[in-house]
């Protein structure tokens, strides 16, 4: 429990600090002149509605982003117990959220990034007790798990690849395809309505590579970083026989192959100032792959008497984050040196 406060009053702090001192970005300059032109996005007809209530401008806007992040800091938490049994590795799993440098500041940025995480780990939290309920209760639960994907998928430009693959790591983490089924139901629906009746969708991770100052690029390069790490060790901590017992072989190389297939394909689709930003939209990814590690750290590593073991444990997380980082020369990276340019809104997609 003192973990998880801890992490909830990080992020909260990190938020509010964030909410009223960064610089106004790009990418939400860019929602709130889709937003005040009336523009038919889910994410500016939320804004919209969302304005109604609390007042319109970019504190109202951060501060709807700030509580998304909060609630998905508790949505983590309640997956993890739900998978582990143990509220403690719950507590850990969601040290991500303040670990992970940009993720902290995107949380409290008026962008569409917090509504993604936090529906798509309701999408998985739904999934679960569908899998809990093989009721009508269960099917009513995968009803609502694909109307929460289907949302998602309409705040950003690539949540037509990113959210199936999400649902495909849902059915094997809830070990039910019944729930699976039912889920991708309202999810091809709105997949077809989009195509049907040309739904647009703004970019929401405009090039930052405008605004950049010498200290964005460990910003950007190191959450990136982490993943691989966090994957690798994931990976090495899944060879344990009590690790696989608990974490089960089928959901741990789910949760350490969707991580890698995201990143993926957020290279392969957008520049390299746009990732900033877009980290956060594969964010759900990045958090689950800590599970396998966590549970190792949990249930194995405190009998671990060999002295080699502890020696090769920090010797792999340190030598995966200088393969990673030791090439990159600052001097070039694009970053660097550059002044903040503030565009017009993105066109619609």
């Amino acid at each position: 429990m003192t973990v998880f406060a801890a992490t909830a009053t990080l992020l909260a702090f990190y938020g509010a600090y964030f909410t009223r001192v960064l610089v106004p970005l790009p990418t939400e300059l860019n929602a709130l002149a889709l937003t005040a032109q009336g523009a038919p996005t889910a994410y500016a007809v939320i804004l919209k509605a969302w304005s109604v209530v609390v007042g319109a401008g970019l504190g109202p806007a951060r501060l709807l982003s700030l509580l998304a992040g909060v609630a998905a800091l508790v949505a983590l938490a309640r997956i993890i117990r739900r998978l582990s049994g143990d509220f403690a590795s719950a507590a850990w799993a969601t040290l991500g959220f303040v670990l992970f440098p940009p993720l902290a500041a995107v949380l409290a940025s008026a962008t569409p990034h917090a509504l993604v995480i936090v529906l798509c780990l309701a999408a998985l939290d739904l999934m679960l007790s569908a899998a809990e309920h093989p009721s009508r209760a269960g099917f009513a639960y995968g009803v609502l798990t694909g109307l929460c994907a289907g949302l998602a998928m309409l705040l950003f430009p690539l949540g037509g690849v990113l959210l199936p693959l999400w649902l495909a790591v849902c059915g094997v983490l809830s070990r039910d395809g019944r729930a699976f089924a039912v889920a991708l139901v309202p999810v091809v629906v709105v997949a077809a309505l989009m195509a049907v009746l040309d739904v647009p969708i703004a970019d929401v991770d405009l090039d930052l590579a405008v605004a950049g100052h010498d200290t964005i690029m460990m910003a950007l390069v190191l959450p990136y970083a982490m993943v691989p790490v966090t994957v690798l060790l994931g990976a090495l901590a899944l060879c344990s026989r009590p690790v696989r017992q608990t974490v089960g072989l089928a959901r741990g190389v789910a949760v350490l192959a969707a991580p890698i297939i995201a990143a993926v394909v957020l290279v392969m689709e957008l520049t390299t100032g746009q990732l900033l930003t877009a980290y956060a939209s594969a964010a759900p990814f990045f958090l689950l792959s800590s599970w396998p590690l966590i549970t190792w750290v949990r249930t194995v590593m405190p009998g671990v008497k060999s002295l080699l073991a502890w020696i090769v444990f920090p010797v792999v997380m340190y030598s995966c984050f200088w393969v990673i980082l030791g090439p990159i020369n600052p001097d070039r990276f694009p970053y660097s040196h550059r002044q903040v340019q503030q565009p017009d809104a993105a066109p619609l997609r």
